[in-house]
C-alpha cells in the first residue's frame, strides 16, 4: 500500500493561478485580432471575404500563441512557479515536477518551429537543434533530480517498505484482511497529516544541521564528542591489549545490516516514527573482580585501515533515553516483526554498581562509523571499558557472519510487534 501524501490547500491555488494568468493571455490575443479594421464593420461582409478573414485570424492567433513572446514568458512563468513550490512548507514536490516538466515541453516545442523556420542549409539545422534540444534536455534532467534530491525519503515508496508479510504466519481470510487494511487507513493518514505540517520539515532541516556541525567538530578535534555534555570522548589507545581479567565481555549477538538487507532492525518512537539501526549487538558483561566496579564508560570501535574506527551509538542525536519498553526494538524480518526482550545496556549501564560474579548485559545499537558503507566493509569490532578512570578491559570480535540464532531467542523472549510498520514515518539518521 503506497502512501500518498494529503494536497495542500496552496495546490489547487496555485493550479487555478496558472490557468487566470493562460487564458488572460488567450482573451487578449483573440481581443487583439477581433477588434481589427474591417472586423467591426456595421456592413455584412460576404461568405467569402468572411471565410478569407476568419482562415487569417485562426492563421494570426496560432501565430501569436506559439510566438517567441508569449512562449518565452509562459515558459518564464512555469519555471518560476516549480521553483517557487519548493520553498514552502511543506514543499508541493508533484507542482513543480509538472511546471518544470511543462516548461520543458514547450519550449522543445518552440525550438523545433523556429529551426525547422530556419532558411539555412539542413546540417546547420541539425547543429542548431543539437544544441538547443541537449541544453533544454540537460536543464530539465537537473530540475527534475533537484526536486527529487529536495524530496524525503518518507514520501517515496516502495514494495519492501509497504509489505504485509508480517501477517502472512496468521493465515489470515481474505475479509480478515480487508479488515485489517481498513484499520490501517487512520493510521495512514495520520502520518500523512504529520509530514504535512511545516514543523517536521523544520525539525528534520534542524536535525541535519546539527549532525552536519557536530561531525565537523569531531574531524576537527579528532574525536568521538559525547552529544549530552558536548565534550571529547577518551578513545582507547591503538594498541590496547585485550583483558578479562576484570570483566569477562561476550557478544552473543552480532548483526551488521545493508540498507537493501530482507530484515531490518528499527528503533520505534512514540508508535509515530522509525529509525533504522545497521549495527545491533547483544553484549553481556561479568564482573570477575572480588569487589564491586561501576562502568563509566563503553567505548565501540571497528577496524580500519591503519587503526581503528569510532562507531556513535544509534538514536543519541536525539537524546532519547528511555528503557526498551517504551522505545521499543524492532526485527523486521521476512514473515513477521519482533520486538526484542531484554533493556538497552546504555546509558543504563554507567549508573550501576556490577558485584563480584554478577552480570548485566543489553543491547547496544549503533551507526556505521564513518567511512563504512556496507556490511561486508565491516570486519573486526572491539569494546572497550573504562572503570576508575582507566582502560579495564577490551575485547575485540568479528563482526560478520551475523550471529543471531533461535536459541537466543527463546532465552531471552521478545514479542511479535503487530503495530504496521509502513504507518510510520522513517527518520533520518
Amino acid at each position: 500500500m503506497a502512501l500518498r501524501a494529503v494536497s495542500s490547500p496552496t495546490t489547487p491555488a496555485i493550479i487555478a493561478y496558472v490557468l487566470l494568468v493562460v487564458l488572460g493571455i488567450l482573451a487578449h490575443i483573440v481581443d487583439h485580432i477581433v477588434s481589427k479594421p474591417g472586423l467591426s464593420d456595421k456592413r455584412v461582409p460576404s461568405p467569402r471575404i468572411y471565410l478569407a478573414r476568419s482562415e487569417e485570424s485562426v492563421e494570426n492567433l496560432w501565430q501569436t500563441l506559439f510566438s517567441w513572446a508569449v512562449i518565452g514568458p509562459v515558459g518564464l512563468l512555469l519555471i518560476g512557479i516549480g521553483v517557487g513550490v519548493m520553498s514552502m512548507a511543506p514543499p508541493e514536490f508533484t507542482v513543480a515536477r509538472v511546471c518544470l516538466s511543462s516548461s520543458a515541453l514547450i519550449l522543445l516545442i518552440r525550438s523545433g518551429v523556429w529551426i525547422v523556420g530556419f532558411s539555412t542549409s539542413w546540417q546547420q539545422r541539425a547543429l542548431a537543434a543539437f544544441l538547443i534540444f541537449g541544453a533544454i534536455g540537460v536543464s530539465w534532467t537537473w530540475a527534475y533530480s533537484w526536486v527529487s534530491s529536495r524530496q524525503p525519503a518518507a514520501f517515496v515508496g516502495s514494495n519492501s517498505d509497504y509489505d504485509d508479510s508480517q501477517y502472512e504466519f496468521l493465515n489470515l481470510t481474505p475479509q480478515e484482511k480487508a479488515d485489517i487494511d481498513a484499520l490501517k487507513a487512520p493510521m495512514f493518514r495520520y502520518k500523512a497529516e504529520l509530514l504535512d505540517l511545516p514543523s517536521y520539515y523544520k525539525m528534520r532541516a534542524s536535525k541535519e544541521r546539527y549532525r552536519i556541525m557536530l561531525e565537523s567538530l569531531e574531524v576537527k578535534y579528532k574525536c568521538l564528542i559525547d552529544v549530552a555534555k558536548l565534550t571529547c570522548l577518551p578513545k582507547p589507545p591503538k594498541d590496547l591489549r585485550h583483558s578479562s581479567d576484570e570483566v569477562d565481555i561476550d557478544v552473543p549477538v552480532r548483526v551488521v545490516l545493508d540498507e537493501a538487507s530482507k530484515g531490518h532492525f528499527w528503533v520505534i518512537h512514540d508508535q509515530r516514527s522509525k529509525l533504522r539501526i545497521p549495527i545491533v549487538l547483544f553484549v553481556s558483561l561479568t564482573n570477575r573482580l572480588t569487589e564491586p566496579i561501576q562502568i563509566s564508560l563503553l567505548y565501540l570501535e571497528a577496524r580500519t585501515v591503519g587503526g581503528w574506527a569510532d562507531v556513535r551509538m544509534a538514536d543519541t542525536l536525539s537524546f532519547d533515553e528511555r528503557p526498551l519498553e517504551t522505545r521499543p526494538l524492532v526485527l523486521q524480518a521476512t514473515n513477521g516483526c519482533m520486538s526484542m526482550g531484554g533493556q538497552y545496556l546504555l546509558p543504563s549501564l554507567y549508573d550501576r554498581v556490577i558485584q563480584p560474579g554478577n552480570k548485566i548485559e543489553g543491547w547496544i545499537v549503533a551507526e556505521y562509523p564513518r567511512g563504512f558503507k556496507t556490511a561486508d566493509s565491516m570486519g573486526e569490532m572491539r569494546i572497550s571499558l573504562v572503570s576508575a578512570n582507566r582502560w579495564a578491559a577490551s575485547k575485540v570480535f568479528n563482526a560478520n557472519p551475523r550471529t543471531f540464532g533461535d536459541d537466543f531467542v527463546k532465552l531471552h523472549g521478545g514479542t511479535f510487534y503487530f503495530v504496521p510498520l509502513e504507518t510510520l514515518i522513517t527518520e533520518e539518521p
